[in-house]
Order: structure tokens, then sequence, then C-alpha cells
């Protein structure tokens, strides 16, 4: 039996021995050593991975907390966006709103523009149905007028003042211009010689045509000039008047004017004559076109030669006639003229004070004004329409336009004597010299002939009493 050696280790029963033996203390050494070194190891080992767990998580700490800082601010930015898109939203729902309410407005505004039109349509169709009636009516009483015209215009001798009766309000379009001829003494009232009148005074004329026109004739001084006056007044004659002014008018204008001036030597041409062959030249041109037809749109072209002769020929001969009662108004110093103002400015003195006052205290004479009225008996101020109508009555009175019309040119003045007393100084001149008549409609020119007409018969036999 084998003891036990000191300072070795006991084996294990049945281990076997190593032949080469190591000395105890080295291999004790050798196995602390290892022991120490796993030790240091494990020591070592343990604290550094704690470390570095440590170390991770405290970045994933930082990681989750910038996520989460990420997160807030992903939110704010979330939430800033969802506030700015709300408010967008807000501020686009509002447009969207205003637009909506301007367009329901526009609608509003369109729907109440086509009901204000509709109103106005309709108003303007009773206006129209209105109207129509009226001008059945009218024609309905035309018509009975006409037959009491042409009742009279057929007897054998005509009674002349059953006629003038019958024209003093008015004579119907198409027996204007045979009326207004029998009324002023250039056809006869007997039905049987009215044609060979006609012929006659038409056949005269051309030969003074042919004679003072046509012929190669040295003009002295005086006929010179009144060509020369002519030249300058006719393109000034209704210049507003496309027919008018057509160059084959302006030449019956001037034929007639130079013809009536050679033969009256004593008044010759006078500016404002040209004015009183409008009336005349709107009434017979009527005789060459439609019944219905504007005269303004009628074709000068299409009228024979022979026919703007025969045309020229009765306005000169009716021209005549009436220049024939009121020469005196064309004469040196205008006596006719003088007259007739003085008569007017005398009567407004008597019948209207506070407007005779206004006039004299604003400087305003008559004759600024007034003569004009009575060169050109309201050519220049009345359309022709009302024109005509006008001279209708004149041709009823028997001195129409040497004592009626003074009367009219009263009745006008006093007609706006509210207007001119409200206004001073130059202002009333222009009024006056611009009277707004061509407004005017039959009715007030009806109203004007009415009170004229009484103003006649209560003073026409009373000057010496306006005088005074």
């Amino acid at each position: 039996m084998i003891g036990k050696i000191p300072g070795t280790v006991n084996r294990v029963r049945g281990a076997q021995f190593s032949p080469l033996l190591v000395p105890l203390d080295e291999e004790k050494d050798s196995l602390i050593k290892k022991e120490s070194e796993k030790n240091i190891v494990n020591q070592n080992s343990i604290p550094f991975k704690e470390f570095e767990q440590q170390n991770t998580k405290q970045e994933q700490e930082q990681k989750q907390e910038k996520e989460k800082d990420k997160e807030k601010e992903n939110e704010k930015e979330n939430k800033k966006t969802q506030s700015n898109s709300k408010k967008k939203n807000i501020k686009s729902s509002q447009k969207n709103n205003q637009l909506l309410s301007g367009k329901k407005t526009k609608k509003k505004n369109e729907n109440e523009k086509e009901k204000e039109k509709e109103n106005e349509n309709e108003n303007e169709n009773e206006k129209e149905k209105e109207n129509e009636k009226e001008k059945e009516k009218e024609k309905e009483k035309t018509s009975l007028r006409e037959q009491k015209f042409i009742k009279v215009l057929d007897q054998e001798i005509i009674e002349i003042e059953n006629l003038r009766a019958l024209s003093w309000s008015g004579i119907p379009k198409r027996l204007r211009s045979l009326t207004w001829k029998i009324l002023l003494g250039y056809l006869p009232v007997n039905k049987t010689r009215r044609q060979t009148t006609l012929e006659r005074k038409r056949k005269e004329y051309r030969e003074a045509v042919s004679k003072l026109i046509h012929e190669k004739i040295q003009r002295n001084k005086f006929e010179k000039n009144i060509l020369h006056q002519l030249d300058l007044d006719l393109p000034r004659t209704r210049s507003d008047s496309k027919l008018i002014q057509n160059s084959k008018i302006l030449n019956l204008y001037k034929q007639v004017l130079y013809i009536w001036s050679v033969r009256h030597p004593a008044s010759g041409y006078v500016q404002g004559m040209n004015d009183l062959v409008t009336p005349f030249f709107y009434t017979f041109f009527q005789d060459y076109i439609k019944e219905e037809q504007d005269p303004e749109k009628a074709d000068v072209d299409k009228i024979t030669e022979e026919s703007l002769l025969n045309l020229e020929a009765d306005i000169y001969w009716c021209f005549t006639k009436l220049l024939d009662g009121i020469q005196d108004n064309y004469t040196f110093a205008n006596p006719g003229i003088q007259r007739m103002i003085f008569s007017m400015q005398n009567f407004i003195h008597h019948i209207d004070e506070p407007l005779h006052k206004h006039l004299i205290k604003n400087d305003i004479q008559f004759i600024q004004f007034a003569f004009r009225w009575m060169n050109c008996l309201l050519t220049r101020e009345f359309t022709p329409d009302l024109l005509v109508r006008l001279w209708d009555t004149y041709f009823a009175e028997s001195d129409g336009f040497a004592v009626f019309h003074v009367f009219v040119c009263d009745s006008i003045l006093v007609y706006f004597s509210k207007e001119i007393q409200k206004l001073t100084e130059q202002n009333v001149l222009v009024f006056l010299q611009n009277l707004p008549i061509n407004k005017w409609t039959e009715e007030d020119l009806k109203i004007v002939l009415a009170q004229a007409y009484t103003w006649k018969i209560q003073f026409e036999h009373a000057e010496s009493h306006l005088k005074n």
C-alpha cells in the first residue's frame, strides 16, 4: 500500500499517472494563474456587458425620446397643417359662400331685372295696345272727318267757310294738299274749273323757269346778289333733313325763291323766306309718294322731272299767295314784323304782367327772340308734322298769318311763363331762342291754339284798350 505523499493531490482510484511528473509547486502556480485569469476575465467581462447594455438602453431611450419628439413635432405640424387646412377650408368655404351668395344675388338681380323687363314689356305691350286702340279710334274719327272733307270737296262749288271750319282742327293728310290750294285761292272753288286752272298755272311757271333760269341772259347786280344769298342760305335749310338736302330739292327751292324775288323787287329775297317754302314742300310732296310713306325715306330719283316741275310750280304759286298777305314783313325796315312784335309785347304786358316785368328786369327786348317767330312764322320752332298742322289752322283763319299768328306767339310765351320767370339774365334769352317745342305733341299744340283763339275773340277789336 502506497502512502500519501505530502503536497500532492489525491488521485481518483484507477487513474494512471503520467510518466513525467511535474513538480507540485509549478502545477499549483499554473492552476492558480489560470483560475486568476479566469476570474479576471469573468470580473472584467461582466461589467463591460452591463455597460454596453446600459449604453444601448440609453441610446434606445434617446432614440425613443427623439422619436417621441419627432412624433410630437409631427403632431404639432399635423395640427398646424390641420388648422391651416381648416382655416383654408373656412376661407375657401367663406369664399365659396361669398361666391354662392354673389351668384345668388346675381341671380336675384338677374331675376329682378328679368321681372322688371317682363313688367316693362307688359307695360309696353299694354301701352301699344292702348296706342293701337287710340289709333283705331283716331282712324274712325279721321275716317269720319275724311268723309266730311270729301263731301265738301266734292261739291260743284265749295262753300269756303264750311271748308275753313273743318280745316281749323286739322286736315286729313291725304286731303291736305288739295285743301291748302283751295283755301289759299290757288285753285278755284268751282270743281269744273280746277284742272284747267292747275294746267294753266303750271304752264306759266315752266315758261318763267325757261326765261329766268335756263336762258343765257346778262344778270344785273340785284339778281347776282339774290343767287349769292341763296347759295349761302339753302344748305342751312333743314340741314338735318336728307330729303331737303338732296341736290334736286335744293335746286327746286332755289328756282322758286329766285323767280319770286326777281318778280318782287320791292322786297327781293330776304333771309327766312327759304323756311316758308318748307311746309308747302312737305305737304305737296306727299302727292308723289305713298300715303303712309315717310317723306324722309322717299327716293327722289324715282320721281320724274315733269312731276318735280309740277311740284315746284304748285309750291311757287302757293308761296306767292302766302306772301301777298304779309309782304310788308319783308320790305325795308320790316314794318309788318315791327307791328306784330309791338302788338305781342303790349298784349303780354296786360295778360301776364309778372312775365312782362321779369323780361324787363332782365333787359330782354321782345325783338331779340320774337323777330324770328314773325319772320319765319315758327317754321324753325316746330317739327314738320306739327308745323303743317299749325298751318292748317292758319289757312282756316281769314287773317291767320297776319293777326292770329301773333296770338299764337302770345299763347306760346304764356305757356312757358313759369319756367321763364325762374330764369335770370342770359338764360332767359337762351331759353326763348331755343324753346323746347320740338318735343311737343299735337295735344300741346291744341292747348296753345285754343288759348290763342279765345284771346282773339276777346281782344281782336280791343287794340286801343290794350295800348292804354
